[in-house]
């Protein structure tokens, strides 16, 4: 067995996909295709992974980035702007050399941390690793029929709502061309900003669009109010797993609740494409009001495994009741429009 470095998703070995798609672990951010989107929206240096044999049998893989920044440190991460992506071997030797190969590269570029985002547990403590559960996401199976799935949800909160979106007129659509970009980088900025953190860049999302939706790995759904797109979301396909990974909206319109008419739409288009498992998101442990929210579509909660060396740092690591965090985004949330659009740049630095 030998470990490979592969310095660009262009050149990823014949056969990571597959191997991913027989790995029980195996997600949508270790695919080539996102890979791909990272690197052609974000100017990171990617450092992906492989353990193969001497006939060149894949027996493992570990997609890794270089991430540079003045403002937050340079770092080693398991894939940007993912929650899952951890590394994947035939048995936990080859996992541990994989890990090892990450520690030795960041000790060498005099990195501030490397960062591991797993669904499996790993075993690394022994390896000076700090492990941290502030994340879970949330798992709703959908392999009951339709009836059944509407019946497990919140009556009062969620199925009202669904309910009342359609009572108000409220209408969705999977989007067919790129010219959805434009509206969902809108709903997107309004949203972010809401939030009070920098929106991704109009680019981003382009490169979903061709690089992942027009292969069948995504969908951009959007609900309209009078022929006006409202709210939008962003579902991934891999294997058999439906992934909600954005969502954007008009905060004039929340009182039509599109967004609960979206995700529950989401869950229907997600059964029609065959998939068994609907991936309700990423939610820090610290925000037990979005946490309530997705029990009441009848999900389970999965805590995710998260692993710092040296030491647990970074934005992942940033505690989200901290005076500090509540200001900046009070103070981001407050910013006019105009000048929040110039500060997607800041955005690379999040990652």
């Amino acid at each position: 067995m030998e470990i490979k470095v592969i310095g660009s998703p262009e050149t990823l070995p014949a056969g990571w996909d597959n191997y991913l798609s027989s790995h029980h672990c195996g997600s949508i951010f270790h695919t080539g295709a996102w890979q791909q989107v990272v690197a052609q929206s974000y100017p990171y240096s990617f450092r992906g992974l492989f353990a193969a044999t001497a006939d060149g049998k894949l027996t493992g893989l570990f997609p890794t980035w270089l991430v540079r920044s003045r403002l937050t440190g340079n770092r080693l991460i398991s894939s940007p702007f993912s929650y899952i992506c951890g590394p994947l071997a035939d048995d936990r030797r080859i996992e541990r050399e994989l890990v090892k190969q990450a520690v030795d590269y960041a000790l060498e570029q005099k990195l501030a941390y490397l960062e591991i985002k797993s669904q499996q547990q790993l075993l690394l403590l022994d390896e000076g690793f700090v492990a941290s559960d502030k994340y879970s996401t949330f798992h709703l199976d959908i392999t009951a029929d339709e009836e059944r799935i509407w019946k497990s949800l919140h009556k009062g909160i969620i199925q009202r709502s669904i309910t009342k979106a359609r009572k108000e007129g409220v209408s969705t659509k999977v989007a067919d061309s790129s010219d959805c970009i434009g509206a969902f980088h809108r709903l997107n900025r309004l949203t972010c900003r809401r939030h009070g953190i920098p929106a991704q860049p109009i680019g981003f999302f382009r490169m979903v669009w061709k690089l992942m939706a027009t292969s069948g790995m995504a969908d951009f759904l959007f609900a309209y109010y009078d022929g006006r797109p409202i709210a939008a979301i962003v579902l991934f396909y891999f294997k058999k797993t439906a992934t909600y990974m954005y969502g954007a909206s008009d905060p004039h319109y929340l009182q039509y609740r599109p967004n609960h008419l979206l995700l529950w739409e989401g869950i229907r288009r997600a059964k029609q494409k065959g998939m068994r498992l609907f991936d309700l998101g990423r939610v820090s442990t610290e925000n037990q009001g979005l946490a309530d929210f997705k029990r009441r579509w009848g999900a389970e909660e999965i805590t995710l495994n998260y692993y710092y060396w040296p030491a647990r740092k970074g934005i992942g690591a940033v505690d989200r009741k901290s005076l500090k965090y509540k200001l900046s985004t009070v103070i981001f949330s407050k910013l006019p429009i105009v000048l929040t659009d110039r500060l997607t740049w800041l955005y690379k630095h999040l990652a």
